[in-house]
């Protein structure tokens, strides 16, 4: 089951400053 705040909540964490391979992937 998904859930609607589960996307949201990884969209906030990407809008944050994060190191490389930290929310979801290896990014620039």
């Amino acid at each position: 089951q998904q859930r609607p705040d589960l996307p949201r909540l990884l969209q906030q964490m990407h809008a944050q400053q994060l190191p490389p391979g930290a929310a979801i992937g290896p990014h620039p």
